[in-house]
């Protein structure tokens, strides 16, 4: 709510200076420059959107919303949870059984855009799943085979293409948005073929689930009660 200029230019223009020194915080800084500056815009808004959501539900719920603390204590690390706002914002339950969107569409959602709120209905009807790296572009895209729910999709990403290996396992969320897909959250640690092939077996164990695909009903509730991170984070430690 607030002006560019009292928001974030020094932060931008700080970050800038950083870019024009030597050594290898410049270096870093520079390539950060180059991340942000081949960002897709709608990555930009699913971050703004991620970011206001879970501000509303601190400020309603203070410290009874706390899905930092959540993640935390099913082993993931700081740097994970921040990669997977989009799961505290939008699968994470607050005190009252609504998640931060939730609150945020009701609260906020008259002055979002069609565009946003295109985002915001493919952020609630989305769940985190374990993929399969089918193939990659780099720079451009990843297709991906959903290992739990089944089908395949392309999405639209440019740096994760470039590192991504064929057969590589993600725990990552895929956001459909009309013709196009993007990724809204993603696990910082791949897994290797075999150890996908266990966190599967795990998690279709932890669900009782026999049948060939995992229900989306019972996918998004390992979404929401973070069961999917904690048999993925077990496999990592080990």
């Amino acid at each position: 709510g607030r002006k560019y200029k009292k928001c974030h230019l020094a932060e931008d223009e700080e970050r800038e200076a950083a870019a024009r020194g030597t050594g290898q915080e410049a270096e870093e800084a520079r390539a950060r420059a180059r991340r942000l500056a081949e960002r897709d815009p709608i990555h930009a808004l699913d971050e703004r959107i991620t970011a206001d959501a879970l501000a509303l539900a601190r400020r309603r719920w203070g410290r009874r919303f706390d899905p930092d603390g959540a993640l935390a204590r099913l082993g993931l690390d700081f740097q994970c949870t921040q990669a997977l706002l989009g799961w505290s914002s939008d699968h994470y339950r607050g005190p009252d059984g609504r998640t931060a969107l939730d609150l945020y569409l009701e609260e906020r959602g008259g002055g979002l855009d069609a565009e946003g709120r295109a985002l915001v209905e493919a952020q609630r009807t989305a769940c985190f799943s374990f993929h399969e790296v089918v193939s990659a572009e780099p720079g451009r895209s990843i297709t991906l085979r959903d290992v739990l729910a089944g089908g395949e999709r392309t999405v639209e990403e440019k740096s994760a293409s470039r590192t991504v290996r064929t057969r590589d396992v993600l725990l990552t969320r895929v956001v459909d948005l009309g013709d196009r897909s993007i990724l809204a959250g993603c696990h910082l640690r791949s897994l290797q073929p075999r150890e996908g092939d266990e966190a599967r077996r795990r998690l279709r164990s932890a669900l009782g689930v026999r049948a060939a695909k995992v229900p989306m009903a019972k996918l998004r509730e390992a979404t929401a009660d973070g069961t999917l991170f904690r048999i993925w984070q077990e496999i990592v430690n080990a």
